[in-house]
């Protein structure tokens, strides 16, 4: 009597974000920690991996970890272009019972759940800042005066004000954003009343 059967396991890259066409690399390691198989995807794409045939009933474990850039470390949250990895041992564990037929009766577990495949999910965080100026031309001898510049917000709101003198330039204060836009800012020299 022989029993046979077989297992291919299959991770999906979340479609949560648009990640720009990047691509995604998915490692699957046995149970002694070798890296039987990769596989690469987009967002939303499904690594499904080499087919593992079995003669054995029992319980066979593997591992799936995401591969994440030498720039995504602990440090910065596995973060690198905006992009945070999941840094993650996922666990997958294939049980096979003889069903007395020559077959098994199957069953996988990802994380210990019975669902029909790991989904990894990464998120995207985008950021950046600008730092408004105004130089003050110097093409006349003011005398040694200072000149008044205002930054206004899109609002009308005075966010920053900076003196310069002849030749000298106002550097206002950084703006951080976390959303893709255009920004409006005003720049009024100050006139003396």
């Amino acid at each position: 009597y022989t029993t046979s059967g077989e297992a291919r396991l299959q991770a999906t890259k979340a479609g949560n974000t648009d990640f720009g066409g990047k691509s995604f690399t998915f490692n699957l390691y046995d149970a002694d920690g070798k890296k039987t198989d990769t596989q690469v995807v987009a967002k939303g794409g499904t690594a499904i991996f080499k087919t593992f045939t079995y003669d054995t009933a029992g319980n066979y474990t593997y591992t799936i970890r995401e591969q994440i850039p030498e720039e995504a470390t602990e440090e910065n949250g596995y973060t690198y272009k905006g992009i945070t990895y999941d840094p993650r041992s996922h666990t997958v564990v294939v049980s096979l019972e003889d069903d007395k037929e020559g077959g098994f009766n199957q069953t996988i577990k990802y994380d210990g759940k019975d669902v029909d495949e790991l989904t990894i999910t990464n998120t995207y965080t985008v950021s950046g800042e600008a730092r408004l100026q105004a130089t003050k031309a110097g093409n006349t001898d003011f005398g040694g005066k200072s000149f008044t510049f205002n930054l206004y917000d899109a609002d009308g709101k005075k966010t920053d004000t900076q003196v310069v003198a002849k030749d000298g330039t106002a550097i206002f204060k950084t703006f951080t954003y976390d959303t893709a836009g255009n920004y409006t800012y005003t720049i009024r020299e100050q006139i003396p009343e």
